[in-house]
Formats: structure tokens, C-alpha cells, sequence
């Protein structure tokens, strides 16, 4: 019997469910848990085994930064399960980053049978919210802002089913035990649900600005061919040259503005899906987009708000939510006293954001790789580690 204690980006990433599967795969009694600086693993047997699997086959997101196995002698039922977690103990985690709307999400949400289709808040184990909604340790839902959402009888039942990818996913939730969304108007009028959606594309189309509540803060939209509402934008934000990022449908429409290598293509579309600085190929984007500048930040849709949106337009502004100089909003009241003269119209919802985060900015240079600019969602709150003797 071994006792196994693993320390890294181990909570929020399927790491229970995934060492659930590869010990019922292999046949071994024992439990998992998470602490408060890890997971903690006891196993019957096969050690050896176990951890080939364990490395193999880890989650994506998950990271591995440190494991002890040692024998122990303790009680152990027959099977294997997932244990409560452990209060105890001092709190020395990683907390896992917020992570890009993966393609398994991405195709329930396009499948008109499936009970999630254009929700604006799918999940599961490999993506969605992490940071950016967790009040405390361990990453359990009564310790994140889906606390205040009691899942339904299937959500709980998808929880507690071992061959289901949202087996012990802790954002886990649908259109009947989910957060919602919703617009309002300077004149009052509010439009709730996936009418909203088609809103804000009108009102984009029509020259007007809007104020997006996003994953970690809130965005300012608006269309970059219309260069009255451009102008009005930099007025408004109060913002003269500063380039604003793009947020563009795909990979192809990309390539109708920007250079982009296979290996930028990789970044954009990696799960941290930050803002890449491409270089421009034309001048078919406005020069009031990016003045004096050969460059243009780009994003792909990272979430199934954006997903819905961008279905209908191939190009927008997706800017940060501030004024000039001050911090990204968060909280539906205060964005509406803070960007009232900013927007025209703003696209809310209920999900409480408890750690906010900006779009990071990347680029990718020949011979230096990855160069980080602006390190934020998709990477904090993880470490830097340097590479240096104590």
C-alpha cells in the first residue's frame, strides 16, 4: 500500500477524476482526495504502473511539481473512490489559471440535441473558470462564486458519474441550474437570455459601443471598420494611439489581416489564449485600430459568450473594460457607474467574478520564443520560476 502526495497545478484540471479512471483502469483499491496543498492519492498496489499512467496521461492544464510515495499501513475499503477533501493543514497551492473553452465544450455547444447547446456558460473538468472564480482552498464549488447556483438533478448526476468529462467538474452547470445572462440600455429596456446576444450584434453592427462582463473582467466592443465609432471609442476611453486588441472568429480570418506562423497559430489556440502581437499584412484593419504601429494584438473567442457572438460577426474591438489608466472592471454595479460614459449598452451576467484578470499579450520572436508582455489570464496566479541557484 502507498501513500502518494502530489504537489503543482493539480486542483481545477480533472486531476480527481482522472486518477479515479486510471485506478479503476488498472484495478487498484484506494482512495483520492484534494488538500490544501495538493492531491493526495492511497493506493493498494502496482505502484509502478501507476505512475507511468500518472505521467502519461495527466490532464493538459494539470502540471506536476513535485510527488512523494511512501509505504503506509492503513485501513483501506474494497474499490476506489473519491474522499472529501482535507481541510487540515497549511495552505502551499497552486491555483489553477482560467482556461479556454475546449473542443469537446465546443461541440456540445454547436449540437443543437444537446441539452447545452448555445449556453453561455458550458464547462467541464478541462476548461472554464478557475482563478477567477475561487474564494479559498481546495478547489471545491463551495469554495468558489458557483456556490451561489445549486446544480440540478442532471448536472448532479453528470457530477457523479465516473464515465461523464464533468464528473466532479466544480463550475459544472446548465441552462436550468446556471447563471444567465442579460442586457440593459441607457433607456431601461432589458433583453435576457440568448436574445441578449443577438442584441449586441445589432447594436456592433450599428456603430454603437458595448460593455461585455467576460471571464476575469469586462471588455468594451465595438466594429473596427467603422471608424466614426473607432474615434468615438478613443474619445470616450479617453485613449489617443494606444493600439486596441481584435478579437477574430478563427484561425482564417487571421490570416486575411495578419502573418501567422504554425507557431503562433499554436499559441493562439492554446488553452492560456492570450492576445498575440501578429504582424499586419494589409491595411484592411483601419490605421485607427493600431496607429503607427506594424502590429496588431489578436485573440481568438476563449469563451461560449464570445463564441455566440463572434458566430455573427468575423472581426471585433475587444478592448479592456476601463477608462484610461485604471483597472479592468469587474462588478456589474461598479461597471455601470464607471463605463456608463463609455458604452451604449451592456451585456451582464450573474456569475461572481472574486479575482479579476485582463487578456495577457504575447508575441513570439524567432530565436526567443515566447516573449510575455502583459501576464495575466490564462497564466496567473502561477509563479514565475527563475532560473537561478538559491
Amino acid at each position: 500500500m502507498y501513500l502518494i502526495k502530489i504537489k503543482g497545478i493539480v486542483q481545477g484540471v480533472g486531476f480527481r477524476p482522472f486518477i479515479y479512471r486510471i485506478c479503476k483502469e488498472l484495478s487498484i483499491d484506494g482512495w483520492v482526495r484534494n488538500t490544501k496543498d495538493g492531491v493526495e492519492v492511497l493506493i493498494s498496489g502496482k505502484k509502478k504502473k501507476f505512475l507511468d499512467l500518472l505521467f502519461k496521461r495527466k490532464p493538459k492544464a494539470s502540471s506536476i511539481e513535485e510527488i512523494k510515495v511512501k509505504k503506509a499501513d492503513l485501513i483501506l475499503k474494497k474499490g476506489f473512490y473519491i474522499r472529501k477533501s482535507k481541510e487540515k493543514g497549511e495552505k502551499n497551492l497552486l491555483i489553477t489559471p482560467d482556461i479556454g473553452i475546449c473542443e469537446n465544450c465546443k461541440r456540445e455547444f454547436e449540437d443543437r440535441s444537446d441539452r447545452r447547446f448555445k449556453y453561455p456558460f458550458i464547462n467541464c473538468t478541462d476548461c472554464g473558470p478557475r482563478y477567477t472564480i475561487i474564494y479559498d482552498l481546495p478547489y471545491d464549488r463551495e469554495n468558489t462564486s458557483m456556490k451561489d447556483f445549486k446544480m440540478c438533478f442532471v448536472c448532479k448526476k453528470e457530477y457523479e458519474d465516473v464515465f461523464s468529462r464533468r464528473f466532479h467538474a466544480q463550475a459544472s452547470c446548465c441552462f436550468d441550474c446556471g447563471p444567465e445572462i442579460w442586457i440593459e440600455k441607457k433607456n431601461g429596456k432589458v433583453i435576457k437570455g440568448i436574445k441578449a446576444i443577438d442584441e449586441v450584434v445589432k447594436c456592433i453592427k450599428e456603430g454603437k459601443i458595448v460593455a461585455l462582463k467576460g471571464l476575469g473582467g469586462f471588455h468594451i466592443l465595438c466594429d473596427p471598420f467603422n471608424e466614426k465609432v473607432v474615434f468615438k471609442l478613443r474619445k470616450r476611453k479617453r485613449r489617443p494611439y494606444k493600439p486596441f486588441a481584435l478579437m477574430m472568429k478563427n484561425s482564417d480570418t487571421v490570416r486575411k489581416y495578419c502573418y501567422l506562423s504554425n507557431k503562433e497559430e499554436a499559441i493562439l489556440k492554446s488553452w492560456r489564449n492570450p492576445i498575440l502581437l501578429l504582424r499586419k499584412k494589409n491595411k484592411r484593419i483601419p490605421e485607427i485600430v493600431a496607429p503607427f504601429n506594424n502590429y496588431l494584438g489578436v485573440m481568438l473567442p476563449y469563451t461560449p459568450i464570445h463564441l455566440l457572438i463572434m458566430k455573427k460577426v468575423d472581426v471585433v474591438i475587444c478592448t479592456s473594460g476601463n477608462r484610461g489608466g485604471e483597472v479592468i472592471e469587474y462588478e456589474n454595479e461598479e461597471a455601470k457607474r464607471n463605463l456608463w460614459d463609455i458604452a451604449d449598452i451592456f451585456l451582464f451576467h450573474n456569475r461572481r467574478i472574486v479575482n479579476s484578470v485582463d487578456d495577457s499579450v504575447i508575441q513570439y520572436i524567432n530565436g526567443a520564443g515566447k516573449v510575455i508582455f502583459r501576464r495575466s489570464r490564462g497564466y496567473v496566479p502561477l509563479p514565475v520560476k527563475l532560473n537561478r541557484k538559491k
